[in-house]
């Protein structure tokens, strides 16, 4: 099942992300954000927002890419070795491998550092040198921990 803004919110009821109730309330707004992936913002009047990631070809790079897309998030959410990560990413919520679709928490207002550097015609040196501090300790932590290694083959 590939995913559009037709069909997603049966998906999200399906799996009890959004409630009848919400929707009959017009509290659920479903946008499409173009990229290489199936990418939409889903926001609630009340509740949490998310966003929802959805592989645009099932191919076996696509797939093995977004999975490893979730596992990153899961081990930041459930794995305190990887606490430094957590600080930055969005909340992990759930993983269909099924479907290939990943759902985090939506940042409202958050733009990619590529729109940013589009906007600002700059590349900000304090969000580089705290992605530089946070992924060196990732890495020195990941080389370290056997279950990390076990992990990365898929």
């Amino acid at each position: 099942m590939t995913l559009s803004p037709e069909n997603l919110i049966y998906y999200l009821l399906e799996r009890g992300i959004v409630t009848r109730k919400s929707i009959v309330n017009g509290g659920v707004e479903i946008s499409e954000i173009g990229r290489r992936n199936h990418n939409f913002r889903v926001k609630q009047r009340q509740g949490q927002g998310y966003f929802v990631k959805q592989v645009r070809r099932f191919d076996p790079d696509s797939v093995r890419t977004l999975h490893a897309e979730a596992q990153c998030y899961e081990l930041a959410a459930k794995n305190e070795t990887f606490a430094d990560i957590a600080e930055i990413v969005p909340h992990f919520h759930s993983y269909d491998q099924r479907r290939s679709v990943l759902i985090t928490e939506l940042l409202e207002d958050a733009e990619t550092i590529t729109e940013h550097h589009v906007r600002n015609g700059s590349f900000p040196v304090d969000v580089g040198e705290q992605l530089g501090r946070v992924f060196g300790n990732y890495h020195r932590k990941s080389c370290m921990n056997p279950q990390w290694v076990s992990m990365k083959r898929f």
